[in-house]
């Protein structure tokens, strides 16, 4: 519950609460325990930051239990494909503002020969 209340408080935080999150879930992948380890991946999918997926590789790699492998891969797949989504929906957003910025333009240069 505790790594789950960070997460939610991280979420909300600034960037250096966040790393200090990241920095202390680390840490706790260390510790031999699985439990602990599927309650970081709920955390860092939770967090839905693309700079987790390093970590959740590293989850996968030092855990033998089959549960946990699998739910690092299905959270790592998962900000993989938000960070890919944000990415397109950024790109799209700044086409539109370049557009809108031409149309403005466009008015402005239209507006100044009907009254000059």
């Amino acid at each position: 519950a505790a790594i789950a209340t960070l997460a939610k408080v991280a979420m909300a935080a600034s960037i250096g609460i966040r790393k200090r999150a990241f920095t202390l879930f680390d840490a706790l992948a260390e510790i031999p325990n699985f439990r602990i380890r599927l309650a970081l991946i709920d955390a860092i999918a939770t967090l839905g930051d693309p700079a987790g997926i390093g970590l959740l590789q590293k989850i996968q790699r030092l855990d033998i239990d089959p549960r946990v492998r699998r739910d690092c891969l299905v959270a790592a797949e998962d900000l993989t494909h938000a960070t890919h989504a944000h990415h397109q929906a950024v790109e799209t957003l700044n086409r539109r503002v370049s557009q809108l910025e031409s149309e403005i333009q466009r008015m402005r240069t239209w507006i100044d020969r009907k009254l000059g």
